[in-house]
C-alpha cells in the first residue's frame, strides 16, 4: 500500500525567498503480526523542493509502528 504525509509549511514572517517549505515523498506500508498482535509498518521518504537557505536537510526518511490492540474498546465509541 503506498502512503506518505508531507507537511507544507509557510512562515509568513520570513523573508519573501525563505517562506515556503515543499516535501514531495512517497512511502509504502504493511500490516504484520508480531506474537499475535498486529502491527503497520510505514516507511516514508521525502525530498523537500523548495526550502528556506537556513534549512540544511534535503532528504528525510520515517519509519512508523503502530500497534493495534482490537479487544481493547469493546463497544462502539459512537
Amino acid at each position: 500500500m503506498g502512503t506518505g504525509a508531507p507537511n507544507v509549511l509557510i512562515d509568513w514572517k520570513a523573508d519573501d525567498d525563505d517562506k515556503l517549505i515543499l516535501p514531495v515523498g512517497l512511502g509504502v506500508a504493511k500490516t504484520i503480526n508480531l506474537k499475535k498482535v498486529p502491527f503497520r509498518i510505514q516507511l516514508e521518504f521525502t525530498h523537500i523542493v523548495v526550502q528556506p537557505d537556513t534549512l540544511s536537510e534535503e532528504w528525510n526518511i520515517r519509519l512508523i509502528l503502530t500497534p493495534f490492540f482490537p479487544g481493547l474498546i469493546k463497544k462502539s465509541l459512537f
